[in-house]
């Protein structure tokens, strides 16, 4: 059996991270020389875009499955920081809270500068089986001749499958790329990947994650809107278009149907802010279990678990921070293709002492909503993909709608926990972190207690001010 090609193409990059110290060197009230050994790490450089999608794809696919062809960078782009491409500039600190496991992880966002890449010399050749396009809009949309060999014009071979992590597209408009993709027919065959942040810079509704139900509405209707570049008079113009909310989600909106990746323990933005830090490169890992996905089983893929695999290594990735490779004369920060490719191929049955780790980035939810038996407001997430998976944390109070928390306001007896008739709190969609509880059940789950104390709570005790506290009760 002849193996599938892959083929990446698209906008490359060069990111250069730069490392923060906690002192400057030399520095400081001694009246001695102080001790103070060379930083770990130095300043690093990496390939980004479709040259990092490259390599990562071949980690993660088994050589005797499909060949990996892609965008590599010459040498010098990696050696000049001042080079034609595209830059990006990240600082870079290990962080790590108490009691979580520290790791590189960014700090701070410096910046990027537009450059340019001959998109022309580099055009792939051949009509592979996959094809993988990175749309970031720094010029490859814009420059068709350098485009692949697929998507130049008509051909009696076209590409099982394509998939493409689209960004920038804030005013609307279908890319170039895309509309090639729809003009030849292609549509129904491409996985459109994007990220919630691009989609909020379209005119659309789509607020800060508050309850998973509303961010599977708010979501789904965009992307079907006409303010998105996806979709004709309503209908999906693709096969699929899949919008990930960073670490905690992703939502999969299909022809036939939509389906919810969740985060069982919080919302948007809550497991990064546990571990600290931010990262880049999460929808890039995300790419790569579905690609990965894919080369395992052409034509059979199961997109769902696919991007739930997805989501799960981009949370490795934040969880794991950037590896560290000895080099001469310093060490150096590199992406973990590596660890992603082992975290992927270990998924099913990790090493033992990772188990925890492993359930801790795999801890996410599925709920699958049909087009046509879906009704805004109808609770079915909490009983189809919490009661039915086995959320133990969740169980006792969903099913019972008993109030178990030690904040509970004056309707909380001596003996302890009592009978909340309140429908929020019966179906409150996940147990999210213990300060959101808090400060939510005193606001909203008791209209007649004033929201500023619960009794035997001190003020300021829940480290949020009420007009800014994130609700997890459904509105």
């Amino acid at each position: 059996m002849p193996k599938h090609i892959i083929q990446v193409c698209g906008d490359p990059t060069v990111d250069w991270l730069t490392i923060r110290n906690e002192t400057e060197p030399g520095l400081g009230p001694f009246f001695w020389v102080p001790d103070q050994p060379a930083p770990e790490v130095g300043l690093s450089v990496q390939p980004g875009g479709s040259a990092l999608i490259t390599p990562l794809l071949a980690a993660m696919i088994p050589s005797k499955s499909a060949t990996v062809r892609g965008v590599k960078l010459d040498a010098a782009l990696l050696e000049r920081p001042m080079s034609a491409i595209t830059r990006a500039w990240t600082v870079w600190q290990r962080q790590g809270k108490k009691g979580e496991p520290s790791s590189f992880r960014i700090a701070e966002w410096t910046g990027h500068e537009a450059g340019e890449w001959d998109y022309d010399r580099h055009a792939a050749k051949g009509t592979p089986d996959l094809l993988v396009i990175e749309d970031s809009g720094l010029g490859f949309r814009r420059h068709p001749a350098g485009w692949p060999k697929a998507l130049r014009g008509p051909s009696r071979r076209k590409p099982q499958h394509i998939l493409v992590k689209l960004a920038l597209y804030g005013d609307g408009q279908r890319s170039a790329v895309l509309q090639r993709i729809v003009d030849l027919g292609l549509g129904e065959r491409t996985t459109v990947l994007t990220a919630v942040s691009d989609l909020r810079a379209c005119s659309v509704k789509v607020a800060e994650s508050l309850s998973w139900e509303r961010m599977l509405e708010e979501v789904a209707a965009a992307v079907h809107s006409k303010a998105c570049p996806f979709a004709d008079a309503g209908e999906l113009a693709f096969h699929q278009v899949i919008v990930t909310i960073g670490t905690a989600g992703a939502l999969l909106v299909g022809r036939t149907g939509n389906t919810l990746i969740f985060d069982r323990a919080g919302q948007e933005g809550d497991f990064e802010r546990q571990l600290g830090g931010t990262m880049m490169g999460y929808n890039t890992a995300v790419l790569g279990a579905l690609g990965a996905a894919w080369a395992a089983a052409p034509g059979k893929v199961d997109w769902k678990q696919a991007t739930l695999d997805g989501i799960a290594l981009a949370r490795y990735l934040h969880l794991a921070g950037y590896g560290v490779v000895r080099r001469a004369p310093r060490a150096q920060l590199q992406f973990p293709f590596k660890g992603l490719a082992e975290a992927y191929a270990n998924r099913n049955s990790p090493p033992p002492d990772r188990k925890k780790e492993f359930a801790r980035v795999w801890n996410l939810g599925m709920f699958e909503d049909s087009a046509g038996g879906y009704t805004p407001g109808a609770w079915t997430i909490l009983k189809q993909a919490l009661l039915h998976d086995g959320c133990a944390s969740a169980a006792p109070t969903l099913a019972e709608g008993v109030c178990d928390c030690p904040w509970h306001c004056e309707q909380r007896s001596a003996s302890g926990p009592t009978q909340c008739a309140h429908r929020d709190h019966r179906e409150v969609e996940q147990r999210g972190p213990a300060r959101d509880r808090r400060c939510a059940q005193r606001q909203e789950c008791h209209a007649g207690v004033p929201a500023a104390k619960a009794p035997g709570d001190p003020p300021g005790r829940c480290g949020l001010r009420p007009s800014r506290s994130r609700k997890v009760f459904r509105d």
